[in-house]
């Protein structure tokens, strides 16, 4: 099926008169990602890679969130509260003398540390460990957010990413309604409880000094781009440690939610495949076989 889209992608972009290689030039499908991959089939801490629960516990995990083998449900509307972090992160310090970058998290290459961001945007190759820019990196959630709770200090079902190193966080907040970090920024307003969408971060290589950019797509269309020295997604924090969980671990979040899955590519920033192109091209499949 996934073939049959792509075929149907090209076909659109070859009958609109545009270069196939030029236009699919850095695009890739979420189910290509060579990275982290959560699917809903399951509770997020019996995954094929288990997530660890944050401040909570596998009784919290068990009565606000289920599977029916397909999605995640997660509703929190009641407890505000529930979080989950990919394992290996926020443990045991990592400072070997030669890795003086990474003084604060686990050691980045650990087998049980899936969440690479530091390697992807910031490299320090030996053997004098000068920092050089990395690849960047691509994440892309599909959900439904079926209810959440506007007021002041409530959160959505937010997805929060540390970049050690440089000690930066980066956040976004999933509403019924919007997308939002926690300070404010608004990246876009629409309906997201009426189906499932597809949202993709695309993170540029570079560290807090190279004025990274960030992409926001929603359905295959870029709503909102970030840089560092804008403001946006970007912030420093205290912490100077790899991590992304997903969910609210403050207790202040409240959201009704089903998660289809979320997945990491941290091989580069990839746009995604441009939902007018897949439409037309079904289009025009379809009119051939009227024909």
């Amino acid at each position: 099926m996934r073939k049959l889209v792509s075929s149907a992608a090209l076909l659109a972009l070859i009958i609109m008169g545009v270069s196939p290689v030029m236009a699919n030039d850095g695009i890739k499908l979420s189910a290509d990602f060579t990275g982290v991959k959560f699917e809903g089939d399951t509770l997020m801490t019996q995954a094929s890679t288990p997530w660890d629960l944050m401040q909570t516990s596998t009784a919290v995990e068990t009565t606000y969130s289920s599977s029916d083998g397909s999605v995640l449900h997660a509703d929190i509307i009641p407890s505000g509260n529930l979080a989950w972090v990919l394992p290996g992160e926020c443990g045991a310090a990592y400072a070997p003398a030669a890795n003086r970058h990474y003084p604060n998290y686990p050691d980045p290459l650990a087998v049980n540390n899936p969440w690479k961001a530091n390697m992807a945007v910031v490299q320090y190759p030996a053997p004098d460990y000068n920092p050089i820019v990395g690849t960047g990196y691509t994440m892309e959630v599909r959900l439904q957010m079926l209810d959440s709770v506007a007021a002041y200090g409530v959160y959505g079902l937010g997805i929060y990413a540390g970049e050690g190193g440089d000690a930066t966080l980066w956040d976004i907040n999933i509403f019924k309604d919007k997308i939002m970090t926690s300070g404010g920024t608004v990246f876009y307003n629409g309906d997201l409880s009426d189906t499932m969408h597809t949202i993709r971060i695309l993170r540029d290589g570079g560290g807090m000094a190279h004025n990274p950019t960030m992409e926001l797509y929603v359905d295959g269309t870029k709503v909102y781009t970030a840089t560092k020295d804008a403001g946006g997604f970007f912030y420093g924090c205290a912490w100077d440690q790899n991590w992304l969980y997903l969910g609210n671990m403050a207790g202040g979040a409240r959201f009704d939610a089903n998660i289809d899955y979320l997945r990491m590519d941290f091989t580069g920033a990839y746009v995604p495949e441009p939902a007018t192109m897949i439409l037309l091209a079904s289009g025009f499949l379809a009119l051939r076989r009227r024909k």
